[in-house]
């Protein structure tokens, strides 16, 4: 394969894992953080590729990429929802922390 061609490929997926963590580090959802890592981890698999190293990137794409992806997609919609307060992302009500409202007040 021609050297200056390997030399592009690297460039352009430095690139494109540096706009990958950005979009990761910058997310303000939890769900597009996940898809971001799971972008980051094949474009890794690609540099791994590159790198002439496939067994490392063939983990890299079964771990990197599908499981920490599903596991942090299951783990993300098992704790969504658990009060009403979360959906609507205000803080859930605690009697103490009222009662302890109260008493700052008089």
């Amino acid at each position: 394969m021609n050297p200056n061609l390997i030399m592009n490929l690297e460039s352009v997926l430095s690139i494109m894992l540096l706009g990958a963590t950005i979009a990761v580090v910058f997310s303000r959802n939890m769900i597009n953080a996940v898809i971001g890592c799971s972008v980051f981890s094949m474009f890794l698999t690609l540099k791994y590729f590159t790198l002439n190293a496939p067994d490392v990137a063939i983990t890299e794409a079964a771990l990197g990429a599908g499981l920490s992806t599903l596991v942090f997609l299951v783990a993300i919609h098992k704790t969504s929802g658990r009060s009403p307060a979360a959906k609507q992302g205000t803080p859930a009500e605690d009697p103490q922390a009222d009662a302890r409202g109260r008493d700052q007040q008089c």
